[in-house]
């Protein structure tokens, strides 16, 4: 089985497919072992619905990947903690404002 980085910068939906082929693992199969239909699959894979971090957790769980391998996972993290903490919050807002001057 090739070997991964940690995390990849690569979004879900452009990751998914190749890990998949790689591992001969089909869509349909791989929805069932993640708890979603293969229709919900094919939407997220298609930009048509965002994966939720559960859903983008338990795909990489089931590909032997840590949880946080896919860059959404992250940003549902982020977000979260953001929503959470007004002190972050800010800090970043004023990161990025400097940024863009």
């Amino acid at each position: 089985m090739p070997r991964h980085a940690p995390r990849t910068q690569k979004s879900y939906r452009d990751e998914l497919p190749p890990l998949l082929a790689e591992r001969g693992i089909s869509y349909r199969q791989f929805a069932q072992a993640i708890g979603v239909t293969q229709s919900y699959l094919s939407r997220t894979l298609n930009a048509e619905r965002a994966p939720s971090a559960r859903i983008l957790e338990a795909a990489a769980s089931e590909l032997g990947l840590p949880k946080d391998y896919f860059p959404e996972y992250r940003e549902h993290v982020a977000i979260e903690a953001l929503k959470r903490d007004g002190v972050l919050r800010d800090s970043i807002y004023d990161s990025v404002k400097r940024r863009r001057r």
